[in-house]
Formats: C-alpha cells, structure tokens, sequence
C-alpha cells in the first residue's frame, strides 16, 4: 500500500473490498448500513478495508495508517481524520482491527474496540464479513448513541434562579409585577378574583 501511494494521502472509500471476499448483495447491504450510519452520525466517517496484508504490515499498523493518511470524502468535501473509524480485515490471516481518530478516542477507547471485535470474532472465523461487518457498524453506533445521551444529561444545566436571571438584564422581580410588595410573591393574588 505504501508503494502504491508513497507519501500521498490514500483516498477511502467507505467500503473497499480488495479482496473480493463480498458478494455483490453483501456489498451493497454493507454500503447501506455505513450510509445510514453517516446519516445518524454526519460529523463521522466509517471506512471498511477487507484485503490480505503484505506480511511486513499488520491489521493495526494499517487501520492506523488509515487514519493518520488516508482521505475521507463525504459527498461534496473531505472530512476530519479525527472523527473517522477504521475496520481492517485480513480474510487471509484471520485477522481484523478497529481504530478511531482522535476526537473519539474518549467515547471508544481500545477496551470498547476490543470488546467489539471480540463479539464477532465466531463470524469473522467463518468468512461471514458482511454481517460481521453490519455488526461491528451497529455496535459502534450503540456506543456513540448511549455516550452521547449521557453526555446530554451531565451537561443540562439547571435553570437559573429569577433574580439571577433578571439581575443580568438590569431589571427586578418587582418592575416586572407592580403587585409584589416587598420583593414578596405575590403570584397567589393574581389568580383570585
């Protein structure tokens, strides 16, 4: 690979089957699945590269190479190495990685990956990429969903007390209603008749 490209970038697809282990079905079921997978998550990029490694380069040293060289088009621009992921796989070897850029590295840190790759190790055995493949996709997507919900619980800030909120703007309690004495509430007034 690095004889193909030199020090240039490598241009990614989403799915590159080089060694032609996909079916014309199972390719196109595995494209739709990285598709919707950009749909939901549009600031990352999912790249799959299925082919047999050159024994002087390993599954990882690929993935990495991957996402510290290679160029990820979206439909009209490049897009951020540090929000791609990489899935390598060696139907030769037997062997598969999963890295991620930067940016994620938080969200997936290598036990995740590992756990992930763990979990379709018996599929991979079997030559059986395109759900294995699907799997991997959902399960990364899983993870980045159940983080991102938590993230948006922790940072939901309660709502600022009235006088705080007021005391920013210039204004008080007691310029907006009239009836409040003393700086009392007086809401209870305003629904009597």
């Amino acid at each position: 690979m690095m004889a193909a490209f030199g020090s240039d970038l490598i241009p990614l697809r989403r799915l590159w089957d080089e060694a032609h282990c996909l079916r014309v079905h199972e390719a196109r079921e595995v494209e739709a699945v990285l598709v919707n997978f950009e749909e939901h998550y549009p600031q990352l990029y999912f790249s799959v590269y299925i082919g047999e490694l050159p024994p002087t380069l390993t599954a990882i040293e690929l993935s990495f190479l991957l996402l510290n060289r290679g160029l990820f088009w979206a439909e009209h621009h490049p897009r951020l190495n540090e929000h791609a992921i990489a899935l390598v796989l060696d139907p030769v070897a037997r062997t598969a990685a999963l890295m991620v850029g930067y940016a994620l590295e938080e969200i997936l840190p290598p036990r995740v990956l590992q756990r992930i790759l763990r979990n379709v190790r018996t599929p991979l055995w079997h030559a059986e990429y395109a759900p294995a493949i699907t799997s991997v996709v959902n399960e990364v997507a899983r993870t980045v969903r159940k983080v991102a919900r938590g993230a948006l619980r922790r940072d939901v800030l309660p709502p600022a007390a009235i006088e705080e909120f007021l005391g920013g703007s210039g204004a008080s309690r007691q310029m907006l209603d009239p009836d409040m004495e003393d700086g009392g509430d007086s809401s209870h007034s305003r629904l009597l008749p």
